[in-house]
């Protein structure tokens, strides 16, 4: 009896809830695909929401990995609101690019949330072999030749329209392209 009584009774105690701000970040992965380099870039967005009971302050943003982008300003996200960055990437070769955007709150050394980054840059990378090529002194009458290789190291077709040779007068290098097709070749 004394318990229900205990547990009926007024009580004078008031608990204070201390409010906190509490950062909530979507998406933990920012997929960028495959552009093609040197033509396209894409902008993703990163949401973060403050799902505690006071402003959230984010004193800066760092990005660490090639070709991204971000405005690294702070801002403040109120209670209960919610607060929308641009990340920008832009492939400049055939490349994979991964990377971090980190999120530092005020007052920290270290960063509070990060977002992973992953991108590829498509194109065509034109491989030459060699890439010089000393004739020396030959004879007097005597003809050197030497065969150049021309190869796509990329993931992108790789278009050529013609090739100049630069040589000295008189023209003493000539370039006998054989059976090869017409040109653009692909």
């Amino acid at each position: 009896m004394l318990l229900l009584a205990f547990l009926l009774s007024c009580s004078d105690t008031v608990i204070n809830e201390v409010k906190q701000p509490e950062i909530i970040v979507a998406p933990a992965t920012l997929e960028f695909g495959h552009l093609l380099s040197g033509h396209e870039s894409k902008i993703r967005t990163v949401t973060i929401t403050n799902g505690g009971g006071r402003d959230l302050v984010v004193n800066h943003l760092e990005v660490d990995g090639d070709n991204y982008a971000v405005d690294a300003a702070g801002f403040i996200v109120p209670a209960g609101g919610y607060y929308q960055i641009e990340v920008s990437y832009t492939p400049q070769t055939f490349e994979h690019n991964e990377g971090y955007l980190d999120i530092y709150l005020e007052g920290d050394e270290s960063p509070s949330e990060g977002v992973w980054l992953n991108g590829n840059g498509d194109a065509p990378v034109i491989n030459v072999t060699p890439s010089d090529h000393d004739f020396g002194s030959p004879l007097l009458g005597c003809d050197t030749t030497s065969e150049i290789q021309i190869q796509n190291d990329g993931n992108v077709d790789l278009i050529i329209d013609d090739i100049v040779l630069m040589a000295n007068i008189p023209a003493d290098i000539t370039i006998d392209f054989g059976s090869l097709p017409a040109f653009p070749w692909t």
